[in-house]
């Protein structure tokens, strides 16, 4: 064999025991989400706020609304409910951290089908429901 040709060869063999070694490393979704935070998530939030505040321009978070009432991958799944869970939990905690004010759409929104096209996407009533909502939210606490 060829000075070259063992060299391929070698690096072929490398390259299997790799894909090997990874195939056998076999983690859920969950295992995945619970070994990997969202820490990018609550550094961008946090980066946001000291921006808004920085140009003191006004900001108002907002939790993010699903609805049960669909039984669709993804929104139905465990490790889906479980990551939006982490990130509301995040804004929340971030609003007060930061002394920012918050809506809590996912608090609020009714959970309502009709307001959804596939349990995360909503239609145009869902839209104008959530236009409504943190509307009023945002009438009754920075303009009365």
């Amino acid at each position: 064999m060829a000075r070259g040709e063992s060299f391929i060869a070698k690096l072929s063999i490398v390259a299997v025991s790799l894909v090997l070694a990874l195939a056998a490393v076999e983690a859920s979704a969950m295992d995945m989400l619970l070994n990997n935070p969202p820490i990018h998530f609550e550094r961008n939030l946090k980066s946001m706020v000291a921006l808004a505040n920085q140009h003191q321009a006004g900001l108002l978070l907002v939790t993010f609304a699903t609805s049960t009432e669909f039984n669709l991958p993804p929104v139905a799944s465990e490790e889906y409910i479980f990551d939006l869970k982490q990130h509301n939990d995040i804004t929340r905690t971030g609003a007060e951290r930061s002394e920012t004010p918050l809506f809590d759409l996912a608090a609020v929104l009714p959970d309502d089908r009709s307001l959804f096209t596939d349990g995360r996407h909503m239609t145009v009533e869902g839209n104008r429901t959530r236009a409504q909502l943190i509307g009023d939210f945002i009438i009754a606490e920075f303009l009365s």
